[in-house]
């Protein structure tokens, strides 16, 4: 019998048919020597499909693919790489585990596969194992020279470079990447009918919120002129533009923060029709610190009875929230909780824990749990399918939309004379990588 066959996937329409067929095991070399650089997804994984958000033509990332995970894995470690297998999917760790194929970066520079351990070795280790290997540690030394460059460009405009995403932690190195760009957006002062575009461009493909990176990382206070008037920004997969001058490390990362026209077209992206909108959404005043409960149930409640094509791949989210003075409202403070709510509101949940999640929701939102279980488990209004939506933690419960896949979003802002309830409008569109786009410098 021929040995199972390893290909490279080196064009966008090769990729789709592996997402089309939904078959096998794909093996992503961003590069470096971090295996979480490299890692090995099943092709039926949302992270596959979201990397079919680039033009037509040869792709920027080398990747491998093969029906079989020990041929792939063996293919790998011939060639000296490291891997790790996808978070998302324990039972991809699982398989890897009982077929006796190697865990880590150092077993995947062996050629030959480890002995198949014992079934009752196997049973022992079966909760360990099941977990994906996590990546080294990366050191951080509080005298070690910055990896980045911020720069102002007058009169209105930053631009990033960094050696690694901007996290959301407390080592040295964040703290100090963090101080910078936020020193450099707090001189920026939106004019009248523009808003604060945001762009973060990377050629890693791994699953990433925008607005995280861009604005709740840096921290949303410091946008407060910038974003008086809304925000918006995008996610682009691919190289970042050449520094103006070196950044230690590589500049692998990067933000550019400048203003465009309200309502303007995305730079990057296209977007197709509205799949899904909704208008003058009643929402309570929210804030930094908001869930995206509320704004969850307010536009799930009104998409319930809707019905649209379902929507596989990016996305583009158009929203506008009408609010009146007192008291201020910061944009850049509530884009994450709307942006999640939003999604969330777009999905609907496959139902597992939701004895135990019901009376956790209705206690914060103080619903009844009949109407929260309507509105989690009916499929109206659900464009982005059927996914594990919650996850109970602790006493309470965690988000899990797919908002990683919202490749662009601008928030406006409205002021309007009517005192209490904020009203949220929105759209929902399909969102294709613009053709010969380069991102600005």
């Amino acid at each position: 019998m021929a040995p199972p066959e390893v290909r490279a996937v080196t064009t966008r329409a090769e990729l789709a048919a592996i997402v089309g067929r939904g078959e096998g095991f794909l093996y992503n070399d961003v590069g470096g020597t971090r295996p979480a650089d490299h890692p090995v997804h099943a092709a039926g994984c949302r992270q596959v499909r979201r990397m079919l958000a680039v033009p037509d033509g040869p792709l920027g990332v080398r990747k491998l693919w093969s029906a079989s995970l020990g041929a792939l894995l063996q293919a790998v470690g011939a060639e000296g790489k490291p891997w790790a297998l996808c978070r998302l999917e324990p039972a991809l760790a699982e398989a890897a585990r009982v077929a006796g194929e190697p865990r880590t970066a150092a077993d995947a520079r062996r050629p030959s596969p480890a002995p198949r351990p014992s079934p009752e070795r196997r049973a022992a280790d079966a909760p360990r194992a099941a977990r994906a290997p996590e990546p080294p540690p990366e050191t951080d030394d509080e005298d070690e020279s910055p990896r980045f460059l911020v720069r102002a460009d007058p009169p209105q405009a930053v631009s990033v470079w960094s050696a690694r995403r901007l996290p959301f932690d407390e080592r040295p190195s964040t703290r100090a990447l963090r101080h910078a760009i936020g020193e450099a957006v707090e001189q920026l002062t939106a004019p009248p009918g523009h808003v604060l575009s945001a762009t973060f461009t990377s050629p890693d493909e791994d699953p990433v919120d925008a607005e995280n990176v861009l604005f709740s990382n840096v921290g949303t206070a410091r946008f407060a002129a910038a974003a008086r008037h809304g925000a918006r920004f995008e996610r682009v997969v691919g190289p970042a533009p050449a520094a103006p001058a070196p950044v230690p490390g590589g500049a692998r990362h990067h933000h550019r923060y400048a203003f465009v026209a309200a309502g303007a077209p995305f730079a990057a992206w296209e977007e197709g029709p509205p799949l899904l909108a909704w208008n003058d959404v009643a929402l309570p005043p929210l804030d930094a610190s908001s869930k995206p409960d509320a704004v969850w149930r307010a536009v799930r409640t009104a998409l319930l009875h809707e019905e649209a094509p379902p929507l596989t791949g990016p996305f583009a989210l158009r929203l506008a929230l009408a609010a009146c003075e007192p008291p201020a409202v910061r944009p850049a403070d509530v884009l994450k909780p709307l942006v999640d709510g939003v999604v969330a509101a777009l999905h609907v949940h496959d139902g597992r824990d939701l004895p135990s999640l019901l009376p956790r929701i209705a206690a914060r939102l103080g619903e009844r749990e009949d109407v929260l279980r309507d509105l989690l488990t009916s499929p109206g209004g659900a464009v982005l399918g059927r996914r594990r939506l919650l996850w109970p933690r602790a006493t309470g419960f965690q988000w899990n939309p797919a908002d990683d896949a919202c490749v662009a979003c601008e928030l406006l802002w409205r002021r309007t004379p009517r005192p209490g309830a904020w009203r949220l409008s929105g759209a929902l569109h399909a969102a294709r990588a613009r053709l010969g786009h380069a991102p600005p410098p």
